[in-house]
């Protein structure tokens, strides 16, 4: 499992890794590894909101909720643009996975 606390964490532990590449050439059956990427959105909104009191104008308060939401969009459509390179593709057709978004 990965655990992400922003969208520009989320690239480095979702493209596939140097040992994944290796592996069917090892023998190892690539449908048999399964992987959770965690994305912390309550943490993400925690902190933005906690920042946005401190400035206190109402129109600033009304974005209060709404970082943590965002930011977990973004990391979605990041996630999206991996698994639709040439470079999964291969990894793919070798059988494995994509990591799963939770």
């Amino acid at each position: 499992m990965t655990l992400i606390f922003s969208s520009s964490g989320t690239a480095p532990s979702s493209t596939p890794s140097r040992p994944a590449w290796s592996r069917p050439r090892n023998g190892h059956d690539l449908a048999k590894i399964h992987a959770l990427a965690s994305f912390f959105v309550s943490r993400v909104d925690a902190e933005i909101d906690k920042r946005l009191d401190g400035i206190g104008t109402l129109q600033v308060l009304s974005l209060k909720g709404m970082a943590g939401i965002a930011n977990a969009r973004l990391a979605y459509q990041v996630y999206e643009e991996l698994f639709a390179t040439e470079r999964w593709a291969l990894l793919a057709e070798a059988g494995a996975l994509p990591q799963r978004p939770l």
